[in-house]
């Protein structure tokens, strides 16, 4: 029973997370008022932090991603019991070394002993690092309270980076879910809370911006935000947002869906839209730095342009690095989505064709000159080859995924059963970046423990 709820529920997620995830687009907005008010739990002030927002996940959504830091590189590992409970690894660069992340050596990862040790993250969880602090998010479930009581509510923990001092930082309210991706400045955590909202006859979800502040942990409810609505960027002291919406008279195809972009500005307290298309362009789009990288799956081209300036900067050619399906009549996703492990990587466009096994191309951003990667790995579970995927890095290195190996592992719940099954566990490799470019396979790979 437990399964197909959780089945359910996370079939939506992911289903809502790959719409997201078709176009991420930034263009640098002038403030516009703001649209019907959101309420506040807090009286607004004014803000005195002047750093940058910076995103501290993946930017998409329900990514299965950890979180990077120059040391090292931050995992969960979820166990397959009904609580969905979890181990936080780490991975240190300097020993290609992967265990169960503690301050202490203890006997059983899988007990409440052990620092690294999550006894339930049922709905999904993210893992990230803001300034020393290491930060757990379980989404949380609030249509299974009744059966899983405080299990399934939404809730973030708080911890030093070696795992000690962990604190429940926030406790979601009744009704509350968690979205996956947040952002952070040297005071706030930001990210997108969804409540349940009864309106007479039924309930309906809706979604607020909200802030929590580091040091008093409060958290305040910025804006209210329009349906589907995910974040998907930050910048300057903006966060950007994409909305996907069903157009009436669509007749169900996915070309007439509309796509729009807002950013909303933290410092006036406003959002604005700023960019709409339909979903027949084929339009994916990344913030580099202060560049937009536009690129048309349709078309097979690519463009550079400068945010501020909105001056194209350069277009360049990717009709002989992709290869687009032949079958107008085949109604399978990849004619709209043809790129994956598509994203912007020290100065690169990075991207494997979905119709070709052969590995990454890399598009220097600057030059327009198109590189084959052929780095891969052969997935055990899938059945087939994959690009060596990029996961962390550093000043110097790149921590890269070398494989995928089914294990037989053991689990011990919250109330003490132990139990054995079959995972699906990922192989990572530490590998100088000259040799990524070059495709040299010369990478270290990591070791993986289960004590720490």
């Amino acid at each position: 029973m437990f399964r197909r709820k959780i089945g359910y529920l996370l079939a939506a997620v992911v289903f809502l997370a790959v719409l997201a995830g078709a176009v991420l687009l930034w263009v640098n907005p002038s403030p516009a008022p703001a649209q019907s008010g959101a309420e506040t739990a807090n009286e607004q002030t004014s803000d005195s932090i002047h750093d940058d927002i910076q995103l501290i996940t993946s930017n998409e959504p329900y990514s299965l991603k950890g979180a990077g830091t120059q040391q090292g590189y931050y995992y969960i590992e979820t166990n397959s019991d009904e609580l969905m409970s979890a181990n936080i690894r780490y991975i240190d660069y300097a020993t290609a070394q992967d265990i169960a992340l503690s301050s202490n050596l203890v006997e059983d990862q899988n007990s409440e002993a052990s620092e690294s040790f999550l006894s339930s993250t049922i709905g999904g969880s993210v893992i990230m690092t803001s300034d020393d602090q290491l930060y757990v998010v379980c989404l949380g479930v609030p249509e299974l309270y009744e059966e899983y009581q405080e299990d399934s509510r939404p809730r973030i923990y708080r911890m030093d980076k070696t795992g000690a001092n962990r604190e429940v930082f926030y406790l979601g309210a009744d009704g509350e879910r968690l979205l996956s991706v947040w952002a952070a400045d040297s005071a706030y955590l930001y990210g997108v809370v969804e409540s349940t909202k009864n309106t007479g006859t039924q309930a309906s979800a809706v979604s607020k911006i909200v802030r929590i502040s580091k040091q008093e942990k409060k958290i305040e409810y910025l804006e209210e935000l329009p349906q589907n609505a995910k974040l998907i960027g930050a910048f300057n002291r903006y966060l950007v947002f994409h909305q996907i919406t069903v157009e009436d008279g669509a007749g169900g195809s996915t070309d007439e869906w509309g796509n729009e972009i807002f950013v909303y500005s933290v410092e006036e307290r406003s959002y604005s839209v700023i960019k709409a298309w339909k979903q027949k362009e084929n339009l994916s789009c990344y913030v580099y730095e202060d560049s937009l990288v536009t690129v048309n799956t349709g078309e097979c081209w690519l463009s550079v342009q400068d945010i501020a300036t909105a001056e194209e900067k350069t277009r360049i050619d990717l009709s002989s690095q992709m290869v687009l399906p032949e079958d107008p009549d085949d109604p399978s996703p990849l004619k709209t989505y043809p790129l994956w492990f598509d994203s912007c990587i020290d100065g690169c466009f990075v991207f494997a064709d979905v119709a070709s096994e052969e590995g990454f191309y890399a598009v220097d951003l600057t030059t327009g000159e198109c590189r084959h990667i052929p780095l891969s790995y052969y997935d055990e579970g899938k059945a087939g080859n994959y690009p060596m995927e990029i996961v962390a890095e550093n000043d110097t290195f790149y921590l890269v995924v070398t494989g995928k190996e089914t294990s037989r592992v053991t689990t011990q719940g919250k109330d003490g059963t132990i139990a054995e099954s079959e995972q699906l566990q990922t192989q990572y490799g530490v590998i100088a970046k000259d040799d990524y470019w070059s495709g040299t396979a010369a990478f270290q790979a990591v070791e993986r423990s289960d004590t720490p």
